[in-house]
């Protein structure tokens, strides 16, 4: 985080931030930071807007947008027309902090600073949880009461759409009434199972 402020200004800086829970890590930490630099400053974030989501991440995301005084855009997805409208709207913004972690998919061809390439718009991709484990992201949201979305204290443990992720198999159990039930997501040990919620596209 500090390399990155090293390198370009409050202003030249976004935060791509969706409410889940590695993004919370990744904002919480930038935030951190950047009050403490440039108390004066809003720090900037963009949430890329599915077409269908979670009432309780829209939800946690304004809530978030307050509690962290964000200045935030909220594009419709996907991902890369999002970026290009941002970075047309605001020509300052040169680097743009990621939740990404290894396991992630795509997360093998990044590094703690990756440049996009292709015909994608330019901007450098910081990812400074990149070597964090599942298990280090819950040690530090549980071991700082950082607030999440309620939907991982039913089972959920990876959120994508509604359309495409339910509360995790690993996690269920059946309770005294023979009814299933899930621990909460940081209850989960295997964490090569943190995705077992996602549904396939047929």
């Amino acid at each position: 985080v500090e390399d990155c402020f090293s390198r370009y200004g409050p202003e030249e800086v976004s935060v791509c931030y969706n409410g889940g829970k590695d993004c919370i890590v990744m904002l919480h930490l930038v935030h951190a930071y950047f009050q403490d630099k440039y108390p004066e400053q809003q720090l900037k974030s963009l949430y890329i807007h599915e077409p269908s989501t979670f009432p309780e991440v829209d939800k946690f995301i304004s809530e978030s947008v307050q509690h962290y005084k964000l200045d935030n855009k909220t594009i419709p997805s996907p991902m890369k027309s999002a970026l290009k409208q941002l970075l047309e709207e605001d020509v300052k913004v040169k680097a743009m902090f990621l939740g990404t972690r290894d396991g992630d998919p795509g997360s093998q061809y990044q590094d703690l600073f990756a440049p996009t390439d292709g015909d994608w718009p330019s901007i450098m991709r910081v990812n400074p949880i990149l070597r964090w484990r599942y298990k280090d992201i819950w040690t530090f949201l549980r071991g700082l009461s950082v607030p999440y979305p309620s939907l991982y204290d039913k089972g959920y443990t990876s959120l994508g759409s509604p359309d495409n992720t339910q509360p995790n198999p690993a996690l269920r159990y059946t309770d005294i009434r023979g009814d299933s039930q899930y621990h909460p997501a940081y209850a989960l040990e295997d964490a090569s199972l943190e995705r077992q919620g996602r549904v396939k596209k047929s």
